[in-house]
């Protein structure tokens, strides 16, 4: 329904009543935690590669909503991010 591991998800998900979320966490190559199903942002975003060969700027820059444009665009979520 929702772009997968966005805050607009998570959110939705409170706001629909859920009572758990799933998610998964990956380290970026200068060490900061964000929120990606998958080991590369290829699926869910509009770039390429491993998370763990990015930097957080670089995914900062990335649209999470890329594969469901009528949510405009969305950021890669860092952990600390998510747990606000």
């Amino acid at each position: 329904m929702f772009p997968e591991n966005t805050l607009l998800s998570v959110d939705s998900s409170v706001a629909y009543g859920a009572d758990a979320v799933e998610t998964d966490v990956w380290m970026t190559s200068d060490g900061v935690p964000v929120i990606m199903h998958d080991a590369t942002v290829d699926r869910t975003t509009n770039g390429t590669g491993s998370v763990n060969s990015l930097t957080a700027a670089q995914i900062a820059t990335l649209n999470a909503c890329d594969t469901r444009p009528a949510y405009g665009t969305c950021a890669v979520p860092t952990l600390a991010q998510w747990l606000q």
